[in-house]
């Protein structure tokens, strides 16, 4: 499992940028369930896909989102990769949360 939650090119989250997010966060965050569904409504309220807002730029890493504050699909998963890998969170309790998140808005 541990090969699956190394830090890669586009997922990295030891960037001082990633960092200073997930403290941001993780100070908001009541507890580990809290700071996961934090994690997604950001990347998914405060990062817009670089299309809908109609711009050229194109982030390739999950630290350039953060800079650049826009990212196409694959960025976005990857800056939300970047912010659970660098809190430690289990995937078990990522799914459950997001699971229970998204049935809450009905989207599943």
């Amino acid at each position: 499992m541990e090969n699956y939650l190394i830090e890669t090119p586009s997922i990295d989250y030891m960037n001082p940028l990633i960092q200073d997010k997930v403290r941001e966060l993780m100070n908001k965050s009541e507890d580990n369930r809290d700071y996961i569904k934090r994690s997604y409504i950001f990347v998914r309220d405060e990062i817009p896909h670089s299309w809908n807002i109609k711009t050229d730029v194109v982030s390739k890493t999950a630290s350039e989102v953060i800079e650049n504050k826009t990212a196409i699909c694959w960025t976005k998963s990857c800056l939300l990769a970047a912010l659970l890998r660098a809190n430690k969170s289990h995937q078990a309790s990522v799914i459950n949360c997001l699971q229970e998140h998204m049935m809450q808005m009905k989207v599943i």
